[in-house]
């Protein structure tokens, strides 16, 4: 298990697509003087391509697969928090690392404002429909819930959802 940093474990953001996951995530990895690791970032400064780009050419499989590498990758490093992309708590492989390595926060927004914010939004491979978008959002909740911490997104700024964050963590952040 990760241990030694100002958080002891690592803390990974789990979530669907546009509920947060990198803003807050960055907000609370500076609150907590730790480092910040993201993802869909990481993948796509790594392969060359856009996350759209690589479902496109080489299909949802392969992106998963690279996702769980790059998870496994990421647990050995320092602990710090981790923005996942909206699908990589659905794996099981995934939820195990990630239990491996530390505490997963499921952060919950709803549904109108995840609607809101995707259609903002065209680089999103998963993101075709409204429809399609709230059968992937059901389909996904049951895989969520198996998150450590549920938290809420609410009408806050994300300074303010980040201390939140933080205080809900505090028990976890002692086990190590």
């Amino acid at each position: 298990m990760n241990q030694g940093s100002a958080v002891g474990r690592s803390i990974f953001v789990v979530g669907f697509m546009g509920v947060g996951k990198s803003t807050l995530g960055q907000h609370l990895a500076k609150r907590l003087r730790v480092p910040f690791y993201d993802m869909d970032e990481e993948i796509e400064r790594t392969s060359g391509k856009a996350i759209h780009e690589l479902f496109e050419t080489d299909g949802e499989d392969s992106f998963r697969a690279i996702e769980t590498e790059l998870l496994r990758s990421i647990v050995k490093r320092e602990p710090g928090v981790v923005a996942t992309g909206g699908g990589t708590f659905c794996r099981p492989e995934n939820r195990e690392l990630i239990r491996s390595g530390g505490v997963s926060v499921w952060l919950d927004a709803p549904t109108e404002v995840i609607l809101e914010r995707g259609a903002r939004e065209t680089h999103r491979p998963l993101w075709t429909s409204p429809e399609r978008v709230k059968a992937l959002l059901d389909e996904r909740l049951p895989l969520y819930r198996q998150a450590d911490v549920h938290f809420r997104m609410e009408s806050v700024t994300p300074e303010e959802a980040a201390s939140r964050l933080e205080a809900l963590l505090e028990p976890y952040r002692k086990e190590s």
